[in-house]
């Protein structure tokens, strides 16, 4: 290997020139020293940082009061909200049960800037219930489609328009005569709300102006306005926002809309973009005490989410209809407990699958169909579970999958893994075996990312299968021991114990009693692995 040689330091270098100019001798004055160069070599000093921003009571008090900042074409006069933040008052209608948060960006008038994108990240809904505001929804990064003023016609993609932000979230470029719509891509909230209870809801999105072509000039003049909302949704809605690319226009005329919040003009620095229905009390209350919702919302400067990848067989995917039974698995309980701990971290499932399996699998190299919806579509629907495959085919697959998460700026920070019984049930293989390929699992995960946190389950029982299962646990539990690292901890979750023949629906996968015991074991042990 060639080692570079550094070059003289700059007052070693003026006394070389001198020297070399006859400029060594002593009979003469001194010779002026240069002035010290910048702290970047020729570069200038960086500018200082930008000052900290945050929400505030008072900021959500101004989003729910006064004008929009701007007009907009895409406004239309029967909008209820077409002049500034409107609420829509009454109880949800039958059969609303499922709450969400969502947003809008509309293209303001005099907008005339090709080189303007919009990036949002962590849209976040809190109820006030029992006088307490507890988060329901978490979204770290949305979904969204284009709509006509008003919502009139019909919607279309926005898929060649969004794009992945390394800085967390995603961004959007406007198109004309057209507004965007954006919600969770985690879907609406039902298992953490009742509307009967439900006070008044606050719900929150972060935005900023970027480049679209970061090599073109700045388009400092973009008038593009960002808000946020809430409404009420039945269970055809419930589905439709977490499964369709383009939901029917139709669907956002009508609704059980809660209201609007402020349409702001977005700027190169972050801004909290607020929803409030509920009372001035109410809205002082989101700052009140050390967890409060305010106190807990992301940071404005940096992204803040812990992104989570789960690793696993069909027990980690989940199946929709006919023999697959419908099922959510245990990743909607552990989404829901982490997104009602606003005092953790806030999360974002990483994956190149979504959604739960529509026609099983086995252990062969085709993998499962994914997408499916569950039945309950309320969580973030990345995940890398494959039903009906070996713990070797995992592995194999990983590395790759791995490698086009870091492309897209998602590489996990904590995995969740419960793998070994396709390995057991379809080829008989000894637990000394797939110990070997859970190890080298925790390889191609450390060479993603050399401070990654492990969770390595004990995997569950199934039916005439408990000596097998004990030898793979102890190998699991010998294995967790040996790669653990202070950089890289690996942590064994006892997924076995206490998991009877009752908390499955067919011998191999759990049942909504036996997904409630995974992710409450889960849970607890990320309690300690989370901050």
């Amino acid at each position: 290997m060639r080692k570079s040689v550094a070059a003289p330091a700059v007052g070693l270098l003026m006394a070389l020139l001198v020297a070399g100019c006859g400029g060594g001798s002593s009979d003469g004055p001194a010779p002026v020293p240069p002035p010290p160069p910048p702290p970047n070599g020729n570069q200038p000093p960086p500018p200082p940082p930008p000052p900290t921003v945050a929400n505030s009571v008072q900021q959500v008090k101004d989003d729910m009061a006064g004008s929009h900042e701007a007009t907009s074409p895409q406004l239309g006069a029967s909008d209820y909200y077409a002049n500034g933040p409107a609420l829509r008052q009454g109880p949800p209608g039958a059969g609303r049960f499922a709450l969400g948060g969502y947003g809008q960006i509309y293209v303001g008038s005099g907008h005339a800037a090709p080189n303007a994108r919009v990036q949002l990240r962590n849209l976040e809904t809190y109820a006030y219930t029992g006088g307490v505001w507890k988060r329901v929804q978490y979204s770290e990064r949305v979904k969204g489609a284009f709509y006509s003023a008003s919502y009139a016609g019909s919607g279309t993609t926005a898929a060649t328009a969004i794009r992945n932000e390394p800085t967390g979230g995603v961004s959007v470029k406007l198109v004309a005569n057209r507004l965007f719509r954006f919600w969770p891509e985690s879907g609406l909230t039902a298992s953490l709300v009742d509307p009967a209870t439900v006070e008044a809801v606050f719900t929150t999105v972060q935005a900023r102006l970027i480049q679209d072509d970061g090599t073109v000039a700045d388009d400092a003049s973009a008038k593009l306005l960002v808000n946020t909302a809430a409404e009420w949704r039945d269970q055809a809605d419930f589905e439709s926002l977490y499964a369709a690319e383009v939901p029917a226009a139709a669907k956002f005329v009508g609704n059980d809309q809660i209201g609007n919040g402020k349409l702001r003009l977005v700027t190169s620095q972050w801004q909290a973009m607020n929803f409030h229905s509920g009372s001035s009390a109410q809205a002082d209350a989101l700052a009140a005490g050390a967890r409060s919702a305010l106190a807990n919302s992301a940071p404005l400067e940096v992204p803040s989410a812990k992104r989570f990848i789960v690793i696993g067989d069909s027990i980690s995917e989940g199946g929709t209809s006919g023999s697959l039974n419908n099922y959510d698995s245990y990743r909607r309980g552990v989404w829901n407990g982490l997104v009602s701990r606003a005092d953790k971290p806030l999360v974002d499932f990483v994956g190149t699958r979504r959604g739960v399996t529509s026609d099983g699998g086995d252990c062969s190299p085709a993998p499962s169909v994914t997408n499916g919806t569950p039945p309950n579509p309320e969580f973030d629907p990345d995940h890398q579970a494959y039903w009906g495959w070996c713990t070797e085919m995992v592995t194999d697959a990983l590395s790759t999958q791995l490698q086009t998460l870091a492309n897209a700026g998602r590489t996990p920070d904590i995995a969740l893994v419960h793998l070994g019984t396709n390995d057991i049930t379809q080829q008989s293989e000894m637990a000394s075996v797939i110990r070997s390929d859970l190890d080298q699992l925790i390889t191609a995960l450390r060479n993603a990312n050399t401070g990654i946190r492990i969770l390595l389950a004990q995997i569950i029982d199934f039916n005439s299968g408990e000596s097998d299962v004990a030898a793979l646990n102890a190998e699991i539990a010998s294995l967790a021991a040996q790669r653990s690292t202070a950089a890289s901890p690996v942590s064994v979750v006892d997924q076995n114990t206490g998991f009877t023949a009752g908390d499955r629906y067919d011998g191999f996968h759990p049942n909504a009693s036996g997904e409630a015991k995974m992710a409450a074991r889960w849970l607890q042990a990320l309690d300690t692995a989370l901050p």
